[in-house]
Protein backbone atom coordinates (compact mmCIF):
# COMPACT_ATOMS: atom_id res chain seq x y z
CA UNK A 1 0.00 0.00 0.00
CA UNK A 2 2.35 2.57 0.93
CA UNK A 3 4.69 1.70 -2.57
CA UNK A 4 0.88 2.38 -4.22
CA UNK A 5 0.89 5.47 -2.46
CA UNK A 6 -2.19 4.92 -0.58
CA UNK A 7 -2.44 7.27 2.67
CA UNK A 8 -3.24 5.49 5.86
CA UNK A 9 -4.78 6.62 8.87
CA UNK A 10 -5.44 2.84 10.72
CA UNK A 11 -4.16 0.24 10.84
CA UNK A 12 -5.25 -2.86 12.91
CA UNK A 13 -4.50 -6.51 12.60
CA UNK A 14 -6.64 -8.92 14.69
CA UNK A 15 -7.13 -12.88 14.92
CA UNK A 16 -10.82 -12.48 12.95
CA UNK A 17 -9.93 -9.56 11.08
CA UNK A 18 -8.26 -6.79 9.29
CA UNK A 19 -9.12 -3.45 9.40
CA UNK A 20 -7.88 -1.08 7.04
CA UNK A 21 -8.67 2.88 7.55
CA UNK A 22 -7.70 4.68 4.56
CA UNK A 23 -7.89 8.53 4.15
CA UNK A 24 -9.64 9.73 1.06
CA UNK A 25 -10.56 6.62 -0.70
CA UNK A 26 -12.00 8.22 -4.00
CA UNK A 27 -9.49 6.63 -6.74
CA UNK A 28 -11.06 3.71 -9.24
CA UNK A 29 -7.76 2.23 -8.92
CA UNK A 30 -7.40 2.67 -5.31
CA UNK A 31 -10.93 0.47 -5.48
CA UNK A 32 -10.34 -1.53 -7.42
CA UNK A 33 -7.19 -2.99 -6.10
CA UNK A 34 -9.00 -2.99 -2.72
CA UNK A 35 -11.92 -5.15 -3.89
CA UNK A 36 -9.72 -7.42 -5.83
CA UNK A 37 -7.55 -7.91 -2.66
CA UNK A 38 -10.57 -9.03 -0.27
CA UNK A 39 -12.76 -9.96 -2.80
CA UNK A 40 -15.46 -8.14 -2.61
CA UNK A 41 -16.52 -7.62 -6.18
CA UNK A 42 -18.81 -5.19 -7.71
CA UNK A 43 -20.67 -5.01 -4.61
CA UNK A 44 -17.89 -3.54 -2.63
CA UNK A 45 -16.46 -0.53 -2.70
CA UNK A 46 -16.16 0.48 -6.01
CA UNK A 47 -18.38 2.93 -5.23
CA UNK A 48 -17.72 4.44 -2.08
CA UNK A 49 -17.04 7.83 -1.13
CA UNK A 50 -16.19 7.47 2.55
CA UNK A 51 -13.05 9.62 3.65
CA UNK A 52 -12.52 6.66 5.69
CA UNK A 53 -13.66 3.12 5.90
CA UNK A 54 -12.79 -0.05 7.81
CA UNK A 55 -12.37 -3.09 5.34
CA UNK A 56 -12.46 -6.97 6.61
CA UNK A 57 -10.63 -9.66 5.39
CA UNK A 58 -12.65 -12.66 6.01
CA UNK A 59 -12.32 -14.54 2.94
CA UNK A 60 -15.00 -13.66 -0.05
CA UNK A 61 -17.62 -11.80 1.76
CA UNK A 62 -17.97 -9.21 4.50
CA UNK A 63 -18.43 -11.13 7.71
CA UNK A 64 -17.25 -9.84 10.33
CA UNK A 65 -17.21 -6.30 11.71
CA UNK A 66 -16.05 -3.33 9.27
CA UNK A 67 -15.51 -0.37 11.09
CA UNK A 68 -15.52 2.85 10.05
CA UNK A 69 -12.34 4.98 11.42
CA UNK A 70 -12.99 8.64 11.18
CA UNK A 71 -9.73 11.02 12.53
CA UNK A 72 -8.62 14.29 12.55
CA UNK A 73 -11.39 16.29 11.54
CA UNK A 74 -13.26 14.20 9.35
CA UNK A 75 -16.48 13.90 10.84
CA UNK A 76 -17.17 16.51 8.56
CA UNK A 77 -17.66 13.74 5.83
CA UNK A 78 -19.88 11.64 8.19
CA UNK A 79 -23.53 12.33 6.23
CA UNK A 80 -25.90 10.08 5.20
CA UNK A 81 -24.57 8.52 2.17
CA UNK A 82 -21.74 8.00 3.92
CA UNK A 83 -23.48 5.78 6.34
CA UNK A 84 -25.76 4.18 3.81
CA UNK A 85 -22.03 3.31 2.19
CA UNK A 86 -21.03 1.67 5.32
CA UNK A 87 -24.43 0.22 6.12
CA UNK A 88 -24.15 -1.67 2.44
CA UNK A 89 -20.52 -2.65 3.04
CA UNK A 90 -21.79 -4.25 6.25
CA UNK A 91 -20.20 -1.78 8.35
CA UNK A 92 -21.33 -1.81 12.05
CA UNK A 93 -19.26 0.47 14.16
CA UNK A 94 -17.75 4.44 13.86
CA UNK A 95 -14.85 5.25 15.20
CA UNK A 96 -14.40 9.31 15.94
CA UNK A 97 -11.86 11.66 17.37
CA UNK A 98 -13.62 14.51 18.88
CA UNK A 99 -10.71 15.10 21.79
CA UNK A 100 -12.57 17.86 22.96
CA UNK A 101 -16.04 20.26 23.11
CA UNK A 102 -14.62 23.00 24.26
CA UNK A 103 -14.26 25.12 20.87
CA UNK A 104 -11.70 27.45 22.57
CA UNK A 105 -9.34 24.23 22.86
CA UNK A 106 -10.52 22.81 19.65
CA UNK A 107 -9.27 25.52 18.01
CA UNK A 108 -5.78 26.14 20.08
CA UNK A 109 -5.36 22.57 19.10
CA UNK A 110 -6.03 23.22 15.62
CA UNK A 111 -9.13 20.55 15.32
CA UNK A 112 -10.33 22.14 12.35
CA UNK A 113 -14.22 20.93 12.79
CA UNK A 114 -17.19 22.42 14.68
CA UNK A 115 -19.04 21.07 17.99
CA UNK A 116 -21.84 20.94 16.06
CA UNK A 117 -20.66 19.04 12.93
CA UNK A 118 -19.79 16.14 15.84
CA UNK A 119 -23.15 15.93 17.36
CA UNK A 120 -25.14 15.60 13.53
CA UNK A 121 -22.81 13.08 13.09
CA UNK A 122 -23.31 11.09 16.19
CA UNK A 123 -27.39 11.29 15.39
CA UNK A 124 -26.91 9.94 12.40
CA UNK A 125 -24.94 7.05 13.27
CA UNK A 126 -27.69 6.22 16.18
CA UNK A 127 -30.10 6.69 13.47
CA UNK A 128 -28.14 4.27 10.55
CA UNK A 129 -28.17 1.53 13.62
CA UNK A 130 -24.13 2.05 13.94
CA UNK A 131 -22.05 1.71 17.47
CA UNK A 132 -20.58 5.12 18.02
CA UNK A 133 -16.96 4.88 19.55
CA UNK A 134 -15.58 8.63 20.53
CA UNK A 135 -11.47 9.32 21.18
CA UNK A 136 -11.15 12.21 23.95
CA UNK A 137 -8.20 13.74 24.93
CA UNK A 138 -7.33 15.31 28.45
CA UNK A 139 -3.91 17.50 29.25
CA UNK A 140 -4.31 19.03 25.42
CA UNK A 141 -3.39 22.37 24.86
CA UNK A 142 -5.12 25.17 26.63
CA UNK A 143 -6.67 22.42 28.97
CA UNK A 144 -6.96 22.34 33.11
CA UNK A 145 -7.55 19.56 35.32
CA UNK A 146 -10.85 21.39 35.99
CA UNK A 147 -11.83 22.02 32.71
CA UNK A 148 -11.19 18.40 31.25
CA UNK A 149 -13.51 17.09 33.87
CA UNK A 150 -16.11 19.35 32.99
CA UNK A 151 -15.50 18.92 29.36
CA UNK A 152 -15.74 14.86 29.63
CA UNK A 153 -19.40 15.50 31.79
CA UNK A 154 -20.50 17.46 28.50
CA UNK A 155 -19.41 14.49 26.14
CA UNK A 156 -21.57 12.27 28.58
CA UNK A 157 -24.41 14.21 29.60
CA UNK A 158 -25.09 15.56 25.64
CA UNK A 159 -28.01 13.95 24.81
CA UNK A 160 -26.83 14.28 20.87
CA UNK A 161 -23.70 12.38 21.81
CA UNK A 162 -24.06 9.75 24.83
CA UNK A 163 -21.32 7.55 23.06
CA UNK A 164 -21.07 4.06 23.24
CA UNK A 165 -17.67 3.39 23.83
CA UNK A 166 -14.89 5.89 24.68
CA UNK A 167 -11.32 5.80 24.34
CA UNK A 168 -9.96 8.34 26.78
CA UNK A 169 -6.63 9.19 26.65
CA UNK A 170 -3.80 11.73 28.38
CA UNK A 171 -2.16 13.69 25.69
CA UNK A 172 1.93 12.73 25.78
CA UNK A 173 4.70 14.98 24.29
CA UNK A 174 6.28 13.19 20.93
CA UNK A 175 8.95 14.43 18.86
CA UNK A 176 8.72 16.43 15.39
CA UNK A 177 5.51 17.51 16.93
CA UNK A 178 3.98 21.16 17.27
CA UNK A 179 3.18 21.15 20.69
CA UNK A 180 7.09 20.47 21.21
CA UNK A 181 7.76 24.54 21.21
CA UNK A 182 4.63 25.15 23.57
CA UNK A 183 6.59 22.74 26.23
CA UNK A 184 9.56 24.50 25.84
CA UNK A 185 8.43 27.94 25.69
CA UNK A 186 5.93 26.80 28.48
CA UNK A 187 2.84 27.56 27.38
CA UNK A 188 2.17 23.57 28.03
CA UNK A 189 3.16 21.67 30.37
CA UNK A 190 2.12 17.64 31.11
CA UNK A 191 -0.23 16.81 33.93
CA UNK A 192 1.38 15.61 37.20
CA UNK A 193 0.68 12.18 37.87
CA UNK A 194 -1.51 13.30 40.58
CA UNK A 195 -3.30 15.60 38.12
CA UNK A 196 -3.91 12.70 35.76
CA UNK A 197 -4.99 10.29 38.07
CA UNK A 198 -7.72 12.59 39.64
CA UNK A 199 -8.91 13.88 35.99
CA UNK A 200 -8.99 9.98 34.62
CA UNK A 201 -10.93 8.45 38.02
CA UNK A 202 -13.22 11.17 37.69
CA UNK A 203 -14.04 10.50 34.30
CA UNK A 204 -14.21 7.03 34.95
CA UNK A 205 -16.31 7.87 38.00
CA UNK A 206 -18.74 9.65 35.72
CA UNK A 207 -18.75 6.91 32.78
CA UNK A 208 -23.05 5.75 32.96
CA UNK A 209 -23.64 2.02 32.98
CA UNK A 210 -24.04 1.64 29.35
CA UNK A 211 -20.49 2.94 28.20
CA UNK A 212 -17.59 1.23 28.09
CA UNK A 213 -13.96 2.84 28.38
CA UNK A 214 -12.38 0.54 26.19
CA UNK A 215 -8.79 2.05 26.16
CA UNK A 216 -6.56 4.97 28.32
CA UNK A 217 -3.38 4.88 26.79
CA UNK A 218 -2.19 4.83 23.41
CA UNK A 219 0.59 2.77 21.85
CA UNK A 220 2.98 5.18 21.31
CA UNK A 221 6.98 3.90 22.64
CA UNK A 222 8.15 5.05 25.51
CA UNK A 223 11.26 6.32 24.31
CA UNK A 224 9.27 8.20 22.09
CA UNK A 225 7.71 10.17 24.79
CA UNK A 226 9.25 13.34 25.70
CA UNK A 227 7.97 13.90 28.62
CA UNK A 228 4.16 12.84 29.37
CA UNK A 229 2.82 9.36 30.85
CA UNK A 230 5.04 6.40 30.42
CA UNK A 231 3.23 3.83 32.78
CA UNK A 232 2.00 0.84 30.73
CA UNK A 233 -0.26 -0.03 33.48
CA UNK A 234 -2.37 3.37 33.54
CA UNK A 235 -5.23 2.02 33.69
CA UNK A 236 -4.73 -0.38 36.61
CA UNK A 237 -3.54 2.50 38.30
CA UNK A 238 -7.08 4.83 37.34
CA UNK A 239 -9.47 2.24 38.10
CA UNK A 240 -7.44 1.56 42.05
CA UNK A 241 -7.81 4.86 42.52
CA UNK A 242 -11.95 5.16 41.49
CA UNK A 243 -11.50 2.01 43.64
CA UNK A 244 -10.65 3.97 46.73
CA UNK A 245 -13.20 6.46 45.72
CA UNK A 246 -16.52 4.59 45.11
CA UNK A 247 -15.47 2.50 48.66
CA UNK A 248 -16.68 6.14 49.78
CA UNK A 249 -20.00 5.74 47.82
CA UNK A 250 -19.01 6.44 44.42
CA UNK A 251 -19.50 3.27 42.63
CA UNK A 252 -18.02 2.79 38.96
CA UNK A 253 -20.50 1.83 36.84
CA UNK A 254 -18.41 1.94 33.16
CA UNK A 255 -18.74 -1.42 31.43
CA UNK A 256 -15.10 -3.01 31.48
CA UNK A 257 -14.76 -2.52 34.84
CA UNK A 258 -17.54 -4.52 35.51
CA UNK A 259 -17.91 -7.35 33.06
CA UNK A 260 -17.15 -10.91 34.08
CA UNK A 261 -14.62 -11.80 31.46
CA UNK A 262 -13.46 -15.29 32.23
CA UNK A 263 -14.87 -15.57 35.69
CA UNK A 264 -17.90 -17.16 34.81
CA UNK A 265 -21.41 -16.42 36.52
CA UNK A 266 -24.39 -18.45 37.84
CA UNK A 267 -26.84 -18.58 35.57
CA UNK A 268 -29.89 -18.68 37.58
CA UNK A 269 -28.68 -15.69 39.97
CA UNK A 270 -28.70 -12.94 37.22
CA UNK A 271 -30.96 -10.77 36.70
CA UNK A 272 -32.27 -8.50 33.74
CA UNK A 273 -31.46 -4.58 34.85
CA UNK A 274 -33.10 -1.99 32.25
CA UNK A 275 -31.73 1.66 32.13
CA UNK A 276 -33.35 3.91 29.59
CA UNK A 277 -31.66 7.00 28.73
CA UNK A 278 -32.56 9.34 25.69
CA UNK A 279 -30.96 11.08 22.61
CA UNK A 280 -31.86 13.97 20.49
CA UNK A 281 -32.93 11.08 17.85
CA UNK A 282 -34.83 8.78 20.27
CA UNK A 283 -35.00 6.95 22.96
CA UNK A 284 -32.20 4.42 23.80
CA UNK A 285 -32.72 0.90 26.18
CA UNK A 286 -29.76 -0.68 27.58
CA UNK A 287 -30.97 -4.07 28.71
CA UNK A 288 -27.79 -6.00 30.41
CA UNK A 289 -27.71 -9.08 32.84
CA UNK A 290 -26.25 -8.89 35.71
CA UNK A 291 -25.06 -10.82 38.93
CA UNK A 292 -26.17 -9.96 42.58
CA UNK A 293 -22.69 -7.78 42.67
CA UNK A 294 -23.35 -5.81 39.37
CA UNK A 295 -21.39 -7.63 37.17
CA UNK A 296 -22.32 -7.65 33.72
CA UNK A 297 -22.75 -11.31 32.19
CA UNK A 298 -24.29 -9.47 28.78
CA UNK A 299 -25.78 -6.67 27.15
CA UNK A 300 -27.91 -5.30 24.61
CA UNK A 301 -28.67 -1.74 23.13
CA UNK A 302 -31.98 -1.37 21.69
CA UNK A 303 -32.70 1.72 19.71
CA UNK A 304 -36.09 3.28 19.91
CA UNK A 305 -35.35 6.29 17.06
CA UNK A 306 -37.96 9.29 17.24
CA UNK A 307 -40.77 8.87 14.14
CA UNK A 308 -39.92 12.18 12.48
CA UNK A 309 -36.19 11.36 12.98
CA UNK A 310 -37.03 8.62 10.54
CA UNK A 311 -39.27 9.81 8.30
CA UNK A 312 -37.10 12.78 7.64
CA UNK A 313 -33.87 10.82 6.43
CA UNK A 314 -36.58 8.44 5.03
CA UNK A 315 -38.01 11.43 2.63
CA UNK A 316 -34.84 12.35 2.03
CA UNK A 317 -33.92 8.95 0.80
CA UNK A 318 -30.92 7.85 3.04
CA UNK A 319 -28.28 9.84 1.53
CA UNK A 320 -29.62 8.82 -2.08
CA UNK A 321 -30.93 5.51 -1.29
CA UNK A 322 -33.94 4.84 1.05
CA UNK A 323 -33.57 1.25 1.12
CA UNK A 324 -30.34 1.09 2.42
CA UNK A 325 -32.13 2.96 5.93
CA UNK A 326 -32.60 0.16 8.35
CA UNK A 327 -35.64 0.84 9.41
CA UNK A 328 -39.24 3.28 8.97
CA UNK A 329 -40.66 5.34 11.56
CA UNK A 330 -42.49 3.26 14.21
CA UNK A 331 -39.76 0.28 14.35
CA UNK A 332 -37.07 -0.23 17.30
CA UNK A 333 -34.00 -1.43 16.43
CA UNK A 334 -30.88 -3.44 17.75
CA UNK A 335 -27.76 -2.03 17.50
CA UNK A 336 -25.21 -4.12 19.70
CA UNK A 337 -26.02 -7.75 21.69
CA UNK A 338 -22.69 -8.49 23.67
CA UNK A 339 -22.31 -11.70 25.58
Amino acid sequence: LFKLQHPLCQLSIGRRHFALGVVAVDTPAFRADLCGADGVGDAGLKDAQLRAVGIADEGADLAGEIRAAIHHGQEDAVDAQAFAEMRRLGGTKVQMGIQSLDARILEANRRGIEIGTIRRAFELARLFGVKTHAHFMVNLLGAAPDGDKEDYLRLMGDAALVPDEVKLYPCALVDGTGLVARFRDGSWRPYTEGELMDVLASDLLATPAYCRVSRMIRDIPANDILTGNKKINLRQMVEQEADRRAAAGCPVREIRHREISVAGADTDELRLDEIAYPTTTGDEMFLQWVTPEGRIAGFLRLSLPHAEAVGALVEDGAGGDASSFPLRPGEAMIREVHV
